[in-house]
């Protein structure tokens, strides 16, 4: 959860916004559920990390 409270923090501070402005751009952009569960389970090509 601090990880998560200090990019919050950074993107205020970033977008120059106050608490109520960074709630109404998070909910302006946030995607929807479906969304989001269609992003996890697409099937994409992973790259090889050890590849040669």
């Amino acid at each position: 959860m601090a990880k998560r409270g200090q990019y919050f923090a950074r993107l205020a501070t970033r977008l120059n916004l106050a608490p109520a402005e960074l709630d109404a751009y998070l909910i302006d952009n946030a995607i929807s559920d479906a969304a989001h569960e269609i992003e996890l389970t697409e099937q994409r090509p992973q790259m090889a990390l050890f590849a040669k």
